[in-house]
């Protein structure tokens, strides 16, 4: 980082971004439910592999001039959590439903995305929070044009 005043929304990510504090949290997560180590380790690898894409890009985007960039980029790492919560919770469902149980790591990565969620979700404030579902709005509104776009020779 250079030496301008980092944005207020930079240093939350880096707070969020917190390693070792993420891996204690999901160790505690894990630690109470019969997983094999080389789940625990990967869902822990992929916690630590996310804290360190919101470290780069909190540090590349620090300044406020950059908070455009940084909402977006942030409301993409944000959506991208969102569905994978939503598709660990549809496959937990299914398996649930088909077979009344399901794989345990399944329902700890789906916890482990709630959990990450929390803790970009509870650093924002009120204002900060509705600006990046905005923000996620936007690119959402984006994918559609672009996949009817796509889809429009298709149907034709």
């Amino acid at each position: 980082m250079s030496a301008a005043t980092p944005s207020p929304l930079s240093q939350q990510l880096l707070t969020v971004a917190d390693g070792q504090e993420v891996v204690l949290a999901l160790r505690e997560l894990s630690g109470a439910v019969n997983l094999h180590e080389a789940e625990r380790a990967g869902i822990e690898d992929d916690a630590l592999r996310l804290c360190a894409e919101l470290r780069t890009f909190a540090s590349a985007m620090h300044s406020p001039a950059s908070e455009v960039s940084l909402y977006r980029t942030l409301a993409i790492v944000w959506l991208e959590l969102r569905v994978e919560w939503q598709r660990h919770n549809l496959v937990a469902d299914y398996d649930t439903a088909q077979t009344g149980s399901t794989e345990i790591a399944v329902l700890v990565r789906a916890s482990a995305a709630t959990y990450l969620l929390q803790r970009i979700e509870l650093l924002l404030d009120a204002e900060q929070l509705e600006r990046l579902v905005q923000t996620a709005l936007g690119i959402i509104e984006n994918l559609h044009s672009d996949v009817s776009r796509v889809c429009a020779p298709i149907a034709a």
